[in-house]
Parts: structure tokens; C-alpha cells; sequence
């Protein structure tokens, strides 16, 4: 049988149609089971694809949503219609008749959940960390382009806005994130920066002033005249 291939479940006189994967995704239930290949000789459809079973219709459209979503949906909603109306309790009976496991199902689901809450942390976590980088990058290119200064300092406090100087950016964004980053990544920043900017010296430290304490980038930048010249028409009249 194919992988898409479409079954008909026959609950209690109500059909459900749905494809055999849906079903053997999840193969510790008592369908994922019925559906394996390795089974095949053992199923007996009552005509063609479709398979009979005397349980409860009603409560079966959540067992249904659980291969679909793998998650268990039903929720007590009062003023709901006597006909549509189904309890936990019958509900618990088709589960436990079908071999899900709700308690595991929504532990597995917890789990997932706080998977992706942790990636997306770290995914935000990195983007503020490259943003700092990518700021601290364009300062010193900045300053290079002016011939300001040759020191630069980035000062982050546990407690207040960062200081910059010469305080032409603004850092105010960094606040309190801004001593976290450097305090958790000090070694890869740099490395990073003398990677990128091999000819300025880089030192990165920590100090404490009161209850208060702070990482200082100190940037010492070597302008290099001679680079400079090379590229300027001051050139032409140095060689005359």
C-alpha cells in the first residue's frame, strides 16, 4: 500500500476518512499499530479500504483531531446542545479503548512547546548579540572615516544606560542586555573584533563601582597614515 493511501474508519456507523499515515505516525496507539505494513495480513476491511469499528461515533472526532493535531482538543463547554454534548468520561473510554495515552500525549506536547519557546530565546538572544556587534563594527568604521579618535570605549552597566565615547551613538537600546551579552560571550567578542580589525588593540574588562559594575570595550586605534596617503592625492606630490 502506498504511503498516502486512504482509509475509511466506520465509528459506530459515522465514517471518518483520513490516510493511513496519519494513523502510523503515531505507532505506540492502538490504530498506528493496526496500519503498519508488518500488519497488513492481519486487517480485514469490510469493503475495500474501509473498517469498522462499534465504539462511540461522537467521542471518536476527538481521537480523530488527535492523529491529525497531536493534541487533545476537548474542552468543557456548558449550553452546548444534549446531542453534540460528550463527557470526559466517555471520552477517557475511547482513549484508553484506542491505546492513547492523553497524560504522555500532553507531556510530549509540553515538551515540544518548550523546545521551540527555548529556540526562539536563543534566536533573539543571538540577533541582539549580532545588532551590539554590527553597532560597536559601525563605530569604529565611523571613527575611522573622521580620524577622531584613537581610543574608543564601550562601557555597559548592570544597572543603567551604556556610556560611549566618544558619545556620537547611541546605545541607550543595550541597556542591562548590553552587560549580559558581553558578560556571557567576553571571549568571542574578542575575537571576533581582532579578527575583524586586526591592526587595533582590543581589551575587554570588568570593574566594580559600588553596588553598581560594568564590562568596558577599549578599543586602542592606530591610524594608519600611511595607508592613508596611499590613497589620497597627497601621493603624487610625496614622490615628486
Amino acid at each position: 500500500m502506498s504511503k498516502e493511501e486512504k482509509i475509511i474508519l466506520n465509528v459506530g456507523g459515522v465514517k471518518y476518512e483520513t490516510y493511513k499515515s496519519t494513523l502510523t505516525a503515531y505507532p505506540d496507539t492502538l490504530l498506528g499499530t493496526m496500519f503498519q505494513e508488518r500488519n497488513s495480513s492481519m486487517t480485514h476491511p469490510t469493503n475495500s479500504n474501509e473498517y469498522f469499528f462499534d465504539r462511540n461515533s461522537r467521542a471518536f472526532h476527538y481521537i480523530m483531531e488527535f492523529y491529525r493535531t497531536g493534541k487533545f482538543l476537548w474542552k468543557d463547554i456548558e449550553g452546548n446542545p444534549m446531542d453534540v454534548m460528550i463527557t470526559r468520561d466517555e471520552i477517557q473510554e475511547e482513549f484508553d479503548f484506542f491505546q492513547i495515552d492523553i497524560l504522555k500525549s500532553q507531556r510530549d506536547e509540553f515538551l515540544k512547546s518548550s523546545q521551540r519557546d527555548e529556540d526562539n530565546a536563543y534566536e533573539n538572544l543571538a540577533r541582539q548579540l549580532d545588532h551590539l556587534l554590527e553597532k560597536i563594527i559601525e563605530f569604529i568604521i565611523w571613527n575611522i572615516e573622521r580620524g577622531y579618535s584613537d581610543l574608543l570605549k564601550f562601557i555597559f552597566y548592570s544597572d543603567k544606560l551604556p556610556y560611549v565615547f566618544p558619545g556620537e551613538f547611541d546605545f541607550k537600546s543595550f541597556e542591562q542586555i548590553g552587560f549580559r551579552l558581553v558578560d556571557i560571550y567576553t571571549f568571542e567578542i574578542q575575537k571576533f573584533l581582532t579578527f575583524r580589525f586586526p591592526n587595533i588593540r582590543i581589551a575587554i574588562y570588568k570593574r566594580r563601582l559600588g553596588p553598581s559594575e560594568n564590562w568596558t570595550i577599549e578599543i586602542m586605534q592606530y591610524f594608519k597614515t600611511k595607508e592613508t596617503i596611499q590613497r589620497s592625492v597627497l601621493l603624487s606630490t610625496i614622490h615628486e
